[in-house]
């Protein structure tokens, strides 16, 4: 049996939303330097010398340019437990952006918006 939901039309939810920001993260550490280091020592590639001016140019957040859908979000969250995803909210005038809720605690009007709280 599939997920069902309750859907309200030109509203958002309001509660805690799970962030996914889609963004890589950069980070910065000795410990990956050295890893580096030793790999690039393995692959005969020497030693890692210039590594670290090279470490940021190779870890810049990039911007992801996409359009969600309104099944993408619901699917998304439907992957995971009720318990963990109860509801999410979805505007196309905003790329399709999609937020997922662990807690939902209210609503208030979107023009546009899409909500839909899980009922399984």
């Amino acid at each position: 049996m599939g997920v069902t939901w309750g859907v309200l039309c030109d509203t958002r939810l309001s509660g805690i939303v799970i962030t996914t920001s889609g963004k890589h993260k950069r980070v910065d550490t000795e410990r990956e330097t050295e890893e580096a280091a030793q790999v690039a020592a393995a692959l005969g590639e020497g030693t890692a010398e210039g590594l670290e001016e090279r470490e940021l140019t190779d870890r810049e957040l990039t911007q992801r340019t996409y359009t969600g859908s309104f099944g993408g979000c619901t699917g998304y969250c439907g992957m995971f437990d009720k318990s963990y995803c109860v509801g999410v909210a979805y505007n196309a005038g905003f790329n399709g952006n999609c937020m997922s809720y662990d807690v939902v605690d209210g609503t208030f009007p979107a023009p546009g918006g899409i909500a839909a709280i899980r009922e399984s």
